[in-house]
């Protein structure tokens, strides 16, 4: 049985996101006094997954055995009276499988909005996937309804393999990977078969040596091991070198012996050509007097290190005034939404970068008065 908690003017603990709903909000001043905005928080519900999960198209997930909070925000318009907030909840089929009750609501123009915190729980056992959580504000002593908003909201359980990956929902939210999809990096393997490997399941090159863990999987190779494909390829080609040099002298051996040219075995030259003349004299240079050396070749620079990811991240604030918005960061680096959201919240443990909520999207911004560059030392 679903058990809800409704308390005016408290806060919810936690983290929070704003989450769109649906129906009829009045929002002119001086027409009725509505809902004004929703926030979801509480045990049940997981932020770093809203982050992992490609732009959240659908509803909030909900942890099926977990208590989840909404943070409801009324806002009075014209006169300020005394109002309802009742709560109901509707299954997929938009039918009411429980009426959670309403809680008294004082409102005024004077002191602006109303927050009313509601905790929803208990959801039966067959209780999974698509649900609405049905706001609605009345005046009281009336059955008119002055507002409503539909939350929907999708209940899972933890033990559960929604993308159908090999892995539960609980474990793929514990390493960071999108459970609504078998394959959070792209690379071609799923996240359980990343983790068999010991593949960072989050990118798609866990060793960054330019050629993803999939394809190199996929020729039965070692994708943990840095540059395997790069040497087995090297070896390739050197063998196929090798294979036409051979050939190409044995064409010539054969094409000699047909004009009836007398063969010297190479050893026999070598000798010969390193052999001193007679009396012991060493050989005069065969080059004309004065003609120039071979210039020789100056030794190649020395290529500096690659900017490690963190760094890559750091060079782009700066090169944006010191702040960008997350979404604009996957843009510059064409990596996945997970990995720069794994990536800047190193930086922020570090205390290289500092976010920002603005609604639904993050700002990302350099912190004052510390090197964001290249450290002395840093690989």
């Amino acid at each position: 049985m679903l058990v809800v908690c409704l308390l005016t003017a408290g806060a919810l603990a936690g983290a929070t996101i704003v989450v769109a709903g649906y129906g009829d909000h009045p929002t002119e001043p001086g027409t009725a006094s509505a809902i004004d905005n929703v926030s979801v928080g509480g045990g049940a519900y997981v932020p770093e997954q809203y982050e992992t999960v490609r732009e959240h198209p659908g509803p909030a997930y909900i942890w099926h055995d977990e208590t989840f909070e909404l943070d409801v925000s009324v806002a009075p318009y014209g006169d300020g009276q005394e109002y309802e907030l009742c709560t109901t909840v509707l299954n997929d089929e938009g039918e009411e499988i429980g009426e959670l009750g309403c809680e008294d609501v004082a409102l005024s123009e004077e002191e602006g909005s109303t927050s009313v915190d509601v905790e929803v729980s208990g959801w039966s056992e067959n209780a999974t996937g698509d649900h609405r959580v049905v706001l609605e504000l009345r005046a009281e002593g009336e059955e008119e309804t002055q507002g409503t908003y539909h939350l929907p909201v999708y209940v899972i359980e933890k033990g559960g393999d929604y993308s159908g990956d090999g892995l539960s929902n609980e474990e793929e939210v514990a390493i960071g990977t999108d459970f609504t999809r078998q394959d959070t990096s792209g690379n071609g393997l799923t996240d359980f078969e990343e983790v068999e490997r010991g593949t960072d399941p989050l990118l798609a090159d866990t060793t960054g040596d330019g050629f993803n863990d999939g394809m190199i999987a996929s020729v039965g190779l070692d994708p943990t091991q840095p540059y395997t494909l790069h040497l087995h390829l090297g070896g390739l080609l050197i063998l196929v070198a090798l294979t036409i040099s051979g050939s190409l002298v044995l064409t010539w051996r054969v094409i000699s012996e047909r004009d009836g040219a007398t063969l010297v075995r190479g050893d026999e030259a070598e000798s010969e050509a390193g052999r001193e003349p007679a009396g012991g004299s060493v050989e005069a240079d065969p080059r004309p007097e004065g003609a120039a050396t071979e210039p020789v070749a100056p030794p190649a620079e020395i290529e500096e290190p690659p900017l490690t990811k963190e760094e890559l991240v750091c060079e782009i604030l700066r090169e944006n005034d010191g702040r960008l918005k997350q979404a604009q960061l996957v843009e510059h680096t064409d990596w996945s939404q997970a990995t720069v959201s794994r990536l800047l919240s190193r930086l922020e443990e570090e205390g290289r970068v500092t976010k920002l909520r603005s609604g639904r999207e993050n700002i990302v911004e350099l912190t004052d008065g510390v090197d964001q560059g290249p450290q002395p030392g840093s690989g």
